[in-house]
């Protein structure tokens, strides 16, 4: 995220780019996390470590979003390269809004997918409801109105059998990254996205102002 605020700032300039140090303060903040989630010294479930970490990927993917929207990326673009964070995305609004699973669904079984654990619970299909990123993709996405009636059926039968596969973490965090890294190259590489973007985000002479502001107030505080 330093590279955005050098694109547009320059390490030895005078001005400010608000966008890469706010996105710089806000990956910071998803790394101390799951610094703090590997550790778990709070002792929380599995699922629930999950969502937080679905939900602070979601707050990222919502800034990203948004340049885009000011660039004006397709939406096809958006899907091809930055899949990781739509499927974060789903698994937040799952957390957020579990619609029918929150009032049908009893001690759902949390597992993380390619786990020996994942073989052994998902043995016999027939037996369990497994909920997904499939699942998520047909009843949790932005365009799932089509299924929205169909879902309550889905736990007919499995209310205290269903199955929730988490992604592998460490798999969807490396992918994360490289979105990061995509996202990055884009916007600073792009002559005319770095113009769009310098223009709503970078304030001009920033630290010389905070300067003059700080050798004011100490001036002021002395004649005190």
């Amino acid at each position: 995220m330093c590279r955005i605020f050098d694109k547009f700032a320059g390490p030895s300039s005078k001005d400010h780019n608000c966008l890469g140090c706010n996105f710089d303060d806000l990956t910071e903040q998803i790394s101390k996390y799951l610094r703090m989630a590997t550790q778990n010294p709070t002792g929380f479930d599995l699922h629930h470590l999950f969502a937080m970490y679905a939900q602070l990927l979601n707050f990222c993917w919502e800034r990203m979003t948004d340049v885009f929207d000011i660039i004006g990326v397709p939406d096809g673009y958006r899907v091809r390269h930055f899949a990781p964070f739509i499927g974060a995305r789903r698994w937040a609004n799952f957390f957020k809004h579990p619609k029918t699973f929150g009032w049908v669904v009893h001690h759902p079984h949390y597992t993380i997918e390619n786990t020996t654990e994942h073989q052994e619970v998902t043995r016999d299909l027939a037996k369990v409801r497994i909920v997904d990123g499939e699942f998520l993709k047909k009843y949790y996405s932005a365009d799932c109105k089509a299924n929205a009636g169909k879902l309550r059926g889905e736990f007919v039968g499995f209310e205290q059998s269903t199955v929730v596969v988490l992604p592998d973490v460490v798999e969807l965090t490396s992918q994360v990254c490289s979105c990061l890294a995509q996202f990055v190259k884009m916007i600073t590489e792009n002559p005319v996205y770095v113009e769009m973007i310098n223009d709503t985000s970078t304030i001009e002479n920033y630290f010389a102002t905070v300067a003059c502001e700080s050798e004011t107030s100490s001036a002021n505080s002395a004649a005190t």
